[in-house]
């Protein structure tokens, strides 16, 4: 009987570990989905927007517009700070912008706290600027 105990011990190896792996395997697919589901597009911020960008290359006026399928542009009076095209999402109060300037596709993101008014918050590229902004509905 004990002849047949290793080979009982392997399998129920083999089922931990097959069980194991198809959990992770499948794991991702609900991570996806949980990720889509946050992204909120809120009627209150879809508008036109105006304020300042402030930062390590200088302050510029800026004018934001956030469309109701969620993506966005943003222009500034500034040779220093290009034009953005990306894209703009709510979850909670917590708003954020992923974008790519026009000039040579440096990715920007912007990070703020919501009202139905105005959004403040901080700017980085993958340049290495980063700084503030803050912009008012209207």
């Amino acid at each position: 009987m004990n002849a047949h105990l290793p080979l009982r011990l392997s399998h129920l190896l083999l089922i931990i570990v097959s069980t194991l792996l198809l959990t992770c395997t499948s794991s991702s697919e609900p991570e996806e989905e949980m990720e889509e589901a946050e992204v909120v597009v809120s009627a209150d911020l879809v508008g036109s927007w105006s304020g300042t960008v402030d930062g390590s290359l200088g302050s510029a006026s800026a004018n934001f517009s956030l469309e109701a399928d969620g993506t966005m542009t943003a222009d500034t009076n500034s040779q220093i700070l290009c034009p953005l095209e990306g894209t703009w999402r709510l979850s909670g109060r917590s708003f954020s912008i992923t974008a790519e300037d026009e000039c040579d596709g440096t990715n920007i993101s912007m990070q703020a706290t919501a009202s139905k008014t105005t959004l403040s918050g901080s700017w980085s590229a993958s340049s290495g600027n980063n700084g503030t902004f803050r912009i008012t509905k209207g």
